[in-house]
């Protein structure tokens, strides 16, 4: 199942998103083999559409010349894609339940749900710039975080995945987050590890301050 980035509208650890990101759903779809490619289960549309073209040009030309061999292979070829599409849409692969943990904190996040924003945090969770940790501490920071700044809107402008393993993964993003005193727009460096009885959780976030300067980003959202 493919996940774009462009155009999505949320924010990443304790500020909030808007609507479009709480419609999107958790992460439902199941996993993708590790031992076979990531590229056999992302989507494909262009090939998808050329596979059935040339399957469904050579079904027409079989029954035309009733040339079994063709038809057969017409069949084969169509019935490949088929299960390919479906394989596409019902797996995830590592980097797309990546970004769905993205969203997934959003709407938890929209929703002020501190347990389920939890939820996606590794135990050794480590925000040093807010001094959030996975505990009882660190929820209470982050339930009067989300109290208190009373964010209108974030946009996610961009999405990188710098780097991605087996288990381990490491993503930067950009947000613009309006509130009350305008738009600013943050750069947050987020670790992730894939834990195999869950799905990615997060490990560490780090805020990225604009070059040349050292900034908190405690008192950028006062």
């Amino acid at each position: 199942m493919s996940i774009h980035a462009a155009d999505q509208h949320f924010i990443i650890g304790i500020f909030g998103s808007d609507s479009s990101a709480a419609q999107t759903p958790l992460l439902a779809a199941l996993r993708a083999p590790a031992f076979l490619p990531a590229f056999l289960f992302e989507n494909h549309y262009a090939l998808w559409a050329s596979a059935v073209g040339i399957g469904v040009v050579l079904f027409f030309i079989a029954r035309s010349r009733a040339d079994g061999r063709i038809l057969r292979g017409s069949q084969v070829l169509l019935a490949c894609t088929l299960l390919w599409i479906i394989a596409a849409f019902a797996l995830d692969t590592a980097g797309e339940r990546l970004h769905a943990a993205h969203l997934g904190i959003a709407h938890a996040v929209e929703k002020a749900d501190v347990d389920a924003i939890f939820s996606y945090f590794d135990p050794s969770l480590s925000i040093s710039d807010l001094a959030i940790h996975n505990d009882d501490a660190g929820k209470k920071a982050v339930g009067t975080l989300l109290k208190e700044r009373g964010l209108k809107e974030i946009r996610f402008t961009a999405y990188h995945v710098d780097a991605l393993q087996s288990a381990d993964a490491m993503t930067r993003i950009t947000v613009i987050v309006t509130s009350d005193f305008g738009p600013l727009e943050m750069i947050w460096r987020l670790s992730w590890h894939d834990a195999p009885d869950a799905d990615w959780e997060l490990t560490r976030a780090a805020y990225v301050p604009p070059q040349g300067m050292q900034v908190n980003p405690s008192e950028l959202v006062k």
